[in-house]
């Protein structure tokens, strides 16, 4: 039985940078090729995060997480084009401060 956990990884080396605010950019002409982010972003879910998640209409763009350090600069961009809504959420849940 001691040999069981040294295959797994703690769960506190998956630590990661936690960011003030996110943009989801979207293209609205784009978003009904994605029906979960249409979804999220038609149901005003950006709310529930009180102000830390906007949604930013860009033309031409593939769904996308810009995540914002306290100057309002961009750290990381992730393609979010294959996440459903429950994705997002857990991920802005986790990801932002």
């Amino acid at each position: 039985m001691s040999d069981c956990m040294q295959c797994c990884i703690k769960e506190e080396e998956f630590k990661h940078n936690k960011y003030p605010t996110a943009i989801l950019e979207v293209c609205e002409c784009n978003l009904a090729r994605f029906p979960q982010v249409q979804a999220f972003v038609h149901k005003d879910m950006a709310r529930q995060f009180g102000g830390k998640v906007r949604v930013k209409h860009v033309r031409g763009v593939r769904p996308q997480v810009a995540l914002k350090d306290a100057d309002s600069k961009t750290q990381e961009v992730l393609s979010v084009e294959k996440w459903d809504t429950d994705t997002l959420i857990d991920f802005f849940n986790q990801w932002l401060e």
